[in-house]
């Protein structure tokens, strides 16, 4: 295959998602979508058209028809090609229907779970994930997991969607790193559509890069959050049935690190994990006093780092022990630095504490109510007739302790 037949769907989606961005740009206003400044999450000075997503799965639509005219044989488009545009254009819709009328965030679930079926059923369920050089068998979860990590993916890059050029970057150099490991493991189809997804994500930037005249909207990052998720998890699966974790966290590092994040902090708050806030990793480097090219930098460089380990891996340059090591590692160094993870840190060890003292306080009132209820009466040591040799422990009443009446008996009896 000559670099024609790459240049040609590459060239042509990227020229038709400038073109339709800034269509839809001129569209979006003439509507009235858009998004407007609220000085709390949305701190730009005025109306932002939405629509940009529609855009880019216009662009992604036009090339894998480049791709189908271009490529011949067993390269054309076939069932995968027709269940990823399915799911696509249901997603994005859905995604443009709740950026025009905001829809309720449980039928907003369920839409993508539906939405996310085309692909779903075509799957591989894998077996067994590989964690740490080690194997642990996932039974009959991996079906589960699955349409859980695709629904996931989708709103963790939706959360990701905060500033100006942010989540369209992520996704462009996501999907070009997908794209990279499946033409090395000899998926040229599968390496075709990431790119294509890339060139269309890159075109969408022309108008998003700050200071952004449109944005992506819910129907731009569920989309470019779908294909990625859908891009790392079939390249995660190895042929003997193992799902590669190491592969999965290297490609969806920063999406999936904040999702976590968010559903950790919003937890331990008492709230909803679907509830916004303005805590997410964007906020968090802004509020240091990052700019929005050093904030995109910092992402950009995770991002490719993570990228990298996972090409890496998949080549078998570095061991899945070697991967996952250096993977969590960053972790703390991300927390020590103070970029990602200290409020989560602080908030989970205040619950730790609230729970410690609780259960110190719980402990000791019911040692309270327990020692109320022991009996009072003094026990002495008596030797029984039976075993002198052995004494025994035996309640003996004091005096003190018998009625009046019985008492004064006794006694007469005793000096008697």
């Amino acid at each position: 295959m000559n670099w024609t037949a790459w240049l040609i769907p590459l060239g042509g989606t990227f020229l038709a998602s400038a073109g339709f961005t800034a269509l839809m740009v001129r569209l979006a206003r003439r509507w009235r979508a858009c998004d407007h400044p609220d000085g709390f999450r949305k701190l730009q000075k005025r109306p932002v058209p939405l629509g940009g997503g529609v855009a880019v799965w216009l662009a992604i639509c036009l090339g894998i028809c480049l791709l189908e005219m271009t490529w011949s044989g067993p390269l054309a488009v076939h069932g995968f090609f027709q269940r990823f545009l399915v799911a696509l254009a249901l997603v994005c819709g859905l995604g443009w229907y709740d950026d025009l009328f905001h829809v309720r965030a449980g039928v907003k679930l369920a839409g993508q779970f539906l939405a996310t079926l085309p692909l779903w059923w075509g799957l591989m369920v894998p077996e067994t994930v590989e964690l740490f050089g080690g194997h642990v068998p996932l039974g009959g979860t991996g079906a589960i997991l699955a349409g859980l990590f695709l629904v996931g993916g989708m709103n963790a890059v939706n959360m990701l969607d905060g500033m100006d050029g942010l989540a369209a970057s992520v996704a462009a150099l996501g999907t070009i790193f997908a794209g990279c490991i499946a033409a090395w493991a000899g998926e040229v189809a599968l390496s075709g559509i990431a790119f294509i997804t890339a060139a269309a994500a890159l075109g969408f930037l022309v108008h998003n890069r700050p200071p952004a005249r449109i944005y992506l909207g819910d129907a731009g990052s569920l989309t470019l959050g779908l294909a990625m998720s859908y891009f790392a998890w079939q390249l995660a699966q190895g042929s003997d049935g193992v799902l590669h974790l190491p592969v999965l966290a290297g490609l969806f590092f920063l999406p999936s690190l904040d999702l976590v994040l968010a559903v950790i902090r919003r937890t331990l708050r008492g709230q909803l994990f679907w509830a916004p806030d303005r805590e997410h990793l964007h906020h968090r480097l802004a509020d240091r006093g990052h700019g929005v090219p050093t904030t995109l930098l910092i992402c950009g460089t995770l991002t490719c780092g993570a990228g990298l380990l996972a090409y890496h891996s998949v080549k078998s340059e570095l061991s899945p022990l070697a991967t996952s090591t250096l993977l969590m590692a960053s972790l703390p160094l991300l927390v020590w630095l103070k970029m990602f993870g200290a409020l989560e840190r602080r908030l989970l060890t205040v619950g730790l504490s609230k729970l410690a003292r609780k259960s110190w306080r719980g402990n000791q009132a019911a040692y309270r109510v327990i020692s109320r209820r022991l009996p009072t009466t003094p026990l002495r040591l008596v030797a029984t007739e039976d075993t002198r040799d052995a004494p025994a422990i035996r309640r003996v009443p004091r005096s003190s302790d018998i009625p009046p009446v019985i008492g004064q008996e006794n006694r007469e009896i005793r000096a008697a």
